[in-house]
């Protein structure tokens, strides 16, 4: 059974005074001249990837649109219990009740919720979104006519909007990071960013999987032999699902229902976000040892 993990997460807490201020500025300043850590500074912000057992923790202070602000980032999924440890040792070095005034005073700038489909490539499927008109692929176009493997990453919607889908190959990008996993593993991977709310607010979220679709790739090839959906289709794989839909014309809204006709029977975007509280929790009452498997990573109980 599929079942939602929060991926990565950035909280923005502002600076109620200019001694707050400079107190996080020395904190980070802390950091520089230790290699394990990355640490670089600019005119407008100062950035420290903290290295923690798993993960990276990462802490920003800067300024954006004249007022200061400070960021908090990290990726729950990847981390283990020592993981969570380092993140409240130095969130207490930070706030004077540490990562409980990040829950009750951050707000969310940016979540990705994820889930995993084991046993496929994303070249094994076409993925869509009703609501997105933006679409990118990689490796970038021109792709070779027969390749089998057309794309490894898809993003429905532009990646700096509001919402984004991305869809990839998990087993490739652990491989980038030295990571060795077998088999095959696609993420599918909902991004919203500016919500402004408070971590204990996120189930006000709609689902963020509702408009998107999954279908397995052979299904929507072997559809019709029609010219215009193969003409679709050949599109999809140079430019992406959502542009190949605004280019279909009068077309557009019948490959839709098309599409919607032809999804994976195991994609259930309704029952899928069931599991999502039981994520949220893992923010909200960070896990015991008992809650994280051998990899390091948080074991959820689907709903």
């Amino acid at each position: 059974m599929h079942y939602l993990f929060i991926d990565r997460i950035a909280l923005v807490y502002s600076p109620s005074s200019s001694e707050e201020y400079s107190l996080f500025w020395n904190y980070l300043w802390g950091f520089q001249g230790e290699p394990q850590h990355k640490f670089v500074t600019t005119t407008h912000e100062t950035h420290v990837s903290v290295k923690l057992a798993n993960s990276r923790l990462v802490l920003q202070l800067g300024y954006s649109h004249h007022k200061s602000y400070f960021k908090v980032e990290f990726k729950p999924h990847e981390m283990a219990v020592e993981d969570w440890e380092a993140l409240h040792d130095n969130l207490d070095n930070i706030f004077e009740s540490g990562y409980q005034t990040l829950l009750e005073k951050g707000r969310v700038s940016c979540i990705e919720i994820a889930t995993d489909i084991p046993g496929i490539t994303p070249a094994g499927l076409f993925p869509f979104d009703t609501r997105s008109t933006n679409s990118l692929r990689y490796p970038l176009p021109p792709a070779p006519p027969d390749s089998p493997a057309p794309w490894e990453t898809v993003y429905l919607g532009h990646r700096t909007s509001g919402r984004s889908t991305k869809v990839y190959d998990k087993v490739k990008q652990l491989k980038t990071k030295g990571i060795k996993k077998k088999g095959l593993l696609t993420r599918i991977e909902a991004r919203r960013r500016r919500t402004k709310l408070r971590v204990d607010e996120l189930m006000k979220l709609p689902n963020p999987f509702l408009s998107v679709g999954i279908c397995h790739m052979s299904v929507v090839q072997s559809a019709s032999t029609a010219p215009h959906w193969q003409e679709f289709l050949a599109n999809a794989l140079q430019h992406g699902p959502q542009l190949a839909l605004g280019m279909a014309g009068k077309r557009r809204k019948q490959y839709k229902t098309r599409l919607k006709q032809l999804q994976c029977d195991w994609w259930h975007p309704t029952t899928l976000w069931k599991s999502f509280p039981a994520a949220l929790d893992v923010l909200l009452h960070p896990p015991a040892e008992s809650a994280v498997n051998g990899m390091g990573q948080i074991v959820l109980a689907a709903a």
